[in-house]
């Protein structure tokens, strides 16, 4: 069984991988699906589609159970709901859906099961709190896997975020 894992993994860390390696081993494979793959470079998306696919490559790469069950689909936001649906049907052939945020459960459930993916500690391991933690200095490389700092780090000293 083919999943659908949406986020925009910004950035990719610890509890995405958890969530990844847990997908695969319910459904046997998983098109990682990067979200809002048009945007960049704004405090919400501070990194483009490619650097995170960039990063989600190097953090898969140490995994060899994952090792050909994983491919990827950039998925740009359109601003409508039926049009981005429409969108996803096209683009892609999957079973179930995995994803955390409402308004793609809300679009996929009518053509899919949907369901809540397995994240790692979700308090700690939060997209949201590793940018807060990037932009004031603070302690965010052990809430990523070691090979996405690697990734990260000189992509974090070229970038400048705009609002």
């Amino acid at each position: 069984m083919k999943a659908l894992f949406v986020g925009r993994f910004q950035p990719f860390h610890k509890g995405h991988l958890h969530a990844v390696r847990v997908t695969v081993a319910r459904h046997g494979s998983v098109i990682i699906a990067i979200g809002s793959s048009n945007q960049s470079r704004t405090s919400q998306n501070p990194f483009t589609a490619v650097e995170r696919k960039k990063m989600i490559v190097a953090a898969l790469a140490g995994e060899p159970k994952l090792r050909g069950k994983y491919s990827f689909e950039l998925l740009p936001d359109v601003g409508n709901d039926k049009r981005w649906t429409k969108l996803v049907l096209s683009k892609t052939k999957f079973e179930v859906v995995v994803t955390g945020n409402k308004w793609v459960k809300r679009c996929l459930s009518p053509y899919a099961k949907v369901e809540t993916p397995d994240f790692l500690r979700r308090a700690e391991y939060n997209a949201t709190r590793i940018r807060t933690l990037i932009l004031k200095g603070g302690k965010w490389k052990k809430l990523v896997p070691p090979k996405v700092v690697k990734v990260l780090e000189p992509i974090l000293k070229k970038i400048v975020v705009e609002d």
